[in-house]
């Protein structure tokens, strides 16, 4: 790449920089009494505008330096907070955000490359048994801040770029006939995305160690509706 096309690039991020501290200053500075919509639309505007850049600067830096790829990946996921760890027969995947609504196409793009180069890194340093028949448990970590209405529904999140993933470092398939999957929501102090994979009988005792059950399956059964909750709006002679 000649010197003047290395400036114009660099200088387009220098730009969408400068961009990104304008729209914080602006959600910064808002008057008194705006509402959190105006806040809201000022922060995706620059996260989005943010991850595009992250992913524009990592290829404009393995376009001019001879740093290889796998590397730097690696050194991002660390640099991002994305973990992977296996013991006693279960893996263990952090993300270090909340996974983005579906409808932000690119806005996983910049943390599907550092998860990829994690899990390559892990499991050629820590070989461990493809899953055959297993659930996955994902669970999706707020910050405890954050009001309860306020959280995601699950098929909205884009999930499945991620599991594709771990996918293909850890399981013989992800189909139905081999993977069950779990997910639930949680607030704490450190938002996050956890993906957890392990064998079937593992399973209740991860629920029980995330106080999702008691201490058996069937003393959650009161939690469950006894009838359909239309039930009592159709006439009798039709059930």
């Amino acid at each position: 790449m000649n010197r003047e096309k290395l400036y114009d690039r660099i200088m387009l991020e220098h730009r969408n920089l400068i961009q990104i501290h304008k729209k914080l200053y602006e959600a910064q500075h808002l008057p008194v009494g705006s509402v959190l919509d105006e806040v809201a639309a000022l922060l995706t505007d620059a996260a989005l505008l943010a991850e595009k850049t992250t992913c524009r600067l990592r290829n404009l830096l393995f376009d001019t330096a001879p740093i290889p790829r796998p590397d730097y990946l690696s050194r991002a996921a660390a640099a991002q907070g994305v973990s992977v760890s296996y013991q006693d027969g279960i893996l263990c995947v952090r993300l270090p955000r909340l996974l983005p609504k579906k409808r932000q196409k690119s806005s996983t793009a910049y943390l599907l490359s550092p998860l990829q180069a994690a899990l390559d890194s892990f499991c050629k340093a820590h070989p461990f048994p493809l899953f055959g028949r297993c659930v996955v448990c994902v669970e999706h970590v707020y910050d405890a801040a954050l009001l309860r209405f306020q959280m995601r529904d699950y098929d909205n999140l884009q999930l499945k770029p991620v599991l594709d993933i771990v996918t293909l470092y850890a399981m013989q398939d992800d189909s139905g006939s081999l993977c069950d999957l779990y997910q639930t929501s949680c607030l704490e102090y450190e938002p996050c995305t956890r993906v957890t994979v392990l064998p079937p009988e593992a399973f209740l005792r991860w629920l029980k160690d995330h106080g999702k059950v008691s201490n058996t399956l069937s003393e959650n059964h009161s939690i469950l509706p006894q009838t359909s909750p239309t039930a009592a709006q159709v006439p009798p002679a039709l059930l």
